[in-house]
């Protein structure tokens, strides 16, 4: 297969542009400040993001053991079925969550400023 000029220039200019846009969505990231926990769309607990913490999350003989190290947060096990929850990779940027639906539960980085949404009205 032989590439035309025009072929080649549509390539590289589709990598420059790949590339400009995963930089500008790295610069973007916000490191948050806050962990929030939320069971039933209703915050249960509220931990800062920089200091070290481990929690048990329990409820109904539910349970998530939730860990906050270096600025950076993560199930550590639970014991619901399909332990989705457990395999998330770690977060740390505001607006990243990580969700058990078995148990209802949501853990979302948050920063210091206000969240406005629909709700909020």
């Amino acid at each position: 297969m032989k590439f035309k000029r025009n072929d080649i220039i549509l390539i590289i200019s589709l990598l420059i542009i790949a590339v400009i846009s995963f930089f500008l969505i790295q610069s973007m990231k916000k490191v948050g400040g806050s962990v929030l926990v939320l069971k039933n769309n209703q915050e249960i607990d509220k931990f800062p993001l920089n200091e070290n913490t481990k929690k048990m999350i329990e409820f109904d003989g539910q349970y998530n053991q939730l860990i906050i190290q270096d600025s950076k947060v993560w199930i550590e096990s639970a014991n619901c079925p399909n332990q989705i929850c457990v395999k998330h990779p770690k977060i740390q940027y505001s607006g990243e969550t990580i969700i058990c639906l078995p148990h209802q539960l949501v853990i979302t980085i948050v920063d210091g400023e206000a969240v406005f949404d629909s709700i909020s009205y």
